[in-house]
């Protein structure tokens, strides 16, 4: 087994749901308390809000996944009021991220910094098969069924950068983000998705897809979505609209993201001699990319190609893309 662990579970929701929560055991509800307890000291909660409204939020998930996660539940032994407000808590709290795709003759190469809050919680990798649908890999948290970070059996690679945006109706774009993997073999069909399927939030949404050796940066509110053209063989994304018709009425572009968008472009263009993938992960570490709070920050990092099944993975020490240890992940579907 390498650094980061890998859960895998197969079958129906149901199945999928029970199989995961009895590989957490009694971890699930101490890894749910911990979660929640570090972001009401980091962030406020409004525990009110959390005991009423968890168990109505989760019922407006596809159905699927309401069974998925009842059965996790019952799998852990834990309630299903738990393990929606590990969900439900997580849905007004604000991301960063920093993400590039860049197009090499040694294949598309996509690299991104998640940044986020609870650095350490970060080092782990679940891969779900779900009847009937594309297997697919997800990043971040321990047994987590949803993330904003993951790979298909199709080769499709889809992460988000959180982009702001006033909250609507719709899926939230982490239940967006796996439905996508689940479903779509092309970039095409993700542009039908984000059509049919409003969300609930902003989404700067990169796509690689590597059977084809087609790539896009898709930016979204919850309705509407335009695709950025890179200007070379480059693209660099951060957490600001390009597009006044996107972005929500009287939405200033951050600074900060700015910066780091900035910054991670002009790496590029200073790099004469690209060794792959050392060159990345220097990049995503430079300070001028990377996130470095002491609750928030950089708390995993990815380079990837699709085309090769290459996945690198960095999410301890924090913060991940400087001093975490990254390492190739070994996979199977």
């Amino acid at each position: 087994m390498g650094k980061y662990p890998i859960y895998h579970a197969r079958g129906s929701h149901q199945e999928v749901g029970l199989t995961l929560g009895k590989k957490l055991g009694k971890k699930l509800e101490k890894n749910i308390e911990y979660y929640i307890k570090r972001l009401d000291e980091i962030k406020g909660i409004n525990h009110s809000q959390l005991v009423k409204g968890a168990i109505k939020w989760l019922r407006t998930l596809p159905l699927g996944y309401q069974v998925e996660l009842e059965n996790m539940a019952l799998g852990a032994g834990c309630s299903v009021h738990t393990v929606a407000s590990w969900l439900y808590s997580d849905l007004c709290v604000e991301g960063g991220c920093t993400s590039f795709i860049h197009e090499t003759n040694d294949g598309i190469w996509v690299g991104r910094n998640n940044d986020y809050l609870i650095p350490g919680i970060w080092g782990y990798i679940t891969i779900i098969e779900a009847q009937a649908k594309i297997p697919t890999m997800l990043f971040g948290l321990e047994g987590g069924t949803f993330s904003g970070t993951g790979y298909n059996k199709e080769k499709i690679w889809l992460h988000y950068n959180w982009l702001p945006e006033r909250p609507g109706k719709g899926l939230p774009p982490f239940v967006f983000h796996r439905q996508a993997l689940e479903n779509c073999s092309s970039i095409t069909d993700l542009e039908k998705m984000l059509k049919e399927k409003p969300r609930d939030g902003g989404m700067n949404l990169f796509v690689v897809d590597g059977k084809r050796g087609e790539y896009a940066v898709f930016e979204c509110s919850g309705q509407k979505f335009r695709k950025r053209e890179p200007a070379s063989r480059v693209i660099a994304g951060a957490n600001h609209y390009h597009f006044p018709e996107i972005a929500p009425e009287g939405n200033e572009p951050s600074q900060e993201s700015q910066e780091r968008e900035k910054n991670l472009k002009e790496l590029f263009l200073g790099e004469e001699n690209l060794k792959i993938p050392d060159s990345y992960f220097k990049m995503l570490g430079n300070p001028g990319v990377e996130a470095r709070g002491e609750n928030e920050g950089t708390v995993y990092s990815c380079v990837v190609c699709p085309e090769k099944d290459l996945v690198f993975y960095s999410a301890d020490p924090y913060p991940a893309a400087s001093s975490g240890e990254w390492e190739k992940v070994i996979f199977n579907w």
